[in-house]
């Protein structure tokens, strides 16, 4: 144990960067300061604890042969404001009634989207989930398109040209051609028996489902309502928004994203009975 403290009291830390410690402490005051205190109170004090003796105790300790008051007003009184100030900032920003407020939509929007779902994807009631708004939307489909490793699973109530072009066939053929299987359900139906895909993009993904070994590439015509995708059965999202139909989001349009793997084995479970037609 004395081996070690010496070796850490002995380690020639980058002094002369001194501006850079100050920043990342300022980073550390912000990100503690973040932290909610009703859940998060113990490790929020333990890492003030910590901070806070690095500043005031441990440069002491580590440059014991330079004066105590030169220390503390060149190293230890300014990276002690740069941690402080965010700190304060950031804390009084997380008790605000504005934050409390916004939290608070944020929960409600969260049981909401909960209680939706959860019918129909039962480990969906204890499963942690991220909210996606929005255009949002828009960069998760891209993501899911530089993600995939393994397969990709896209579910939408209808196609549009605004999304199904000749750029996006490209992207999923690059994704088959490094080993990805695609999957994609579409065919809303409204009560009158119409469909609203467009003609182009069907013809698009018929093509692009012949041009491509059986197994590698499924295109499923069933009527549906789903909207969701299914990253390498890593993640899911499933929500209000069309995958394959809109290029734009209105602010409305929700969706949760969750890497929950019982909630995922129910989206699956979900696609199967579609693509079954039960």
């Amino acid at each position: 144990m004395d081996s070690y403290l010496s070796v850490i009291l002995t380690t020639d830390l980058p002094i002369l960067n001194k501006e850079l410690w100050w920043i990342l402490f300022g980073i550390f005051g912000l990100i503690i300061g973040m932290l909610p205190a009703e859940k998060t109170l113990y490790l929020k004090r333990v890492l003030l604890i910590l901070c806070l003796g690095w500043i005031i105790i441990y440069l002491q300790v580590r440059y014991n042969y330079r004066n105590p008051i030169e220390i503390f007003f060149e190293l230890s009184l300014p990276q002690l404001l740069f941690f402080l100030i965010p700190y304060r900032l950031a804390d009084y920003f997380v008790k605000s009634e504005l934050f409390k407020t916004r939290l608070k939509i944020r929960e409600d929007l969260e049981f909401k989207l909960r209680k939706e779902y959860e019918v129909k994807f039962p480990n969906l009631s204890k499963a942690p989930i991220e909210i996606i708004e929005g255009i949002d939307h828009v960069s998760e489909r891209d993501k899911a398109l530089n993600n995939a490793t393994k397969s990709l699973i896209i579910a939408s109530g209808w196609v549009s040209k605004f999304v199904i072009k000749k750029d996006f066939i490209a992207k999923l053929q690059g994704l088959v051609d490094n080993g990805v299987k695609i999957r994609i359900i579409y065919g809303y139906e409204d009560n009158r028996g119409f469909h609203s895909s467009d003609n182009t993009s069907m013809i698009l993904l018929k093509e692009f489902q012949k041009s491509n070994k059986e197994g590698d590439v499924k295109i499923l015509f069933k009527a549906n309502h789903s909207k969701i995708i299914v990253v390498d059965d890593k993640y899911a999202l499933v929500g209000s928004y069309n995958w394959l139909s809109n290029n734009k989001a209105k602010n409305e349009e929700r969706s949760l994203k969750t890497y929950d793997k019982g909630v995922i084995i129910d989206i699956n479970k979900s696609i199967r009975d579609i693509a079954n037609n039960k």
